[in-house]
C-alpha cells in the first residue's frame, strides 16, 4: 500500500453515510476530521468558503501527526513525507498555472 494514501484523511469517513471499506480503507479514519480541503492554499482561495466540505484549518497536518505519534499508528517521518510532496506538487501547479497565462 503506498504511504502516500495512508498518509490521507480519508473523505468518507465521517459522512453520514461512512466508508464502504471499513479496516480495509487505504486512506486514514480519524474520528470527526475533514480531510485538508487542496484549494485553501491557493492565493485565490476554496471558492466555497464555509459551506467546504474540506477542512480550511491551516493545523490540519499538525493534528494527524499528533494523532499518530499518540496512536502509533506509524513513523511520523512518513507523513511529514507525505505532505512535502503534495505541498510541493501544489506549490509547482500554481507555478505552472502563473506561466501559462
Amino acid at each position: 500500500m503506498s504511504d502516500y494514501l495512508r498518509n490521507q484523511i480519508c473523505r468518507y469517513f465521517n459522512t453520514k453515510e461512512g466508508c464502504w471499506y471499513g479496516d480495509n480503507c487505504r486512506f486514514l479514519h480519524i474520528p470527526n476530521k475533514k480531510p485538508p480541503c487542496k484549494f485553501d492554499d491557493l492565493t485565490t482561495g476554496c471558492c466555497y468558503g464555509d459551506n467546504c466540505h474540506f477542512s480550511h484549518d491551516r493545523t490540519s497536518f499538525k493534528s494527524i501527526d499528533n494523532y499518530h505519534i499518540h496512536n502509533n499508528h506509524y513513523d511520523s517521518m512518513e507523513l511529514i513525507k507525505g505532505v512535502s510532496i503534495q505541498m510541493f506538487f501544489f506549490w509547482f501547479l500554481m507555478i505552472l498555472s502563473n506561466i501559462m497565462r
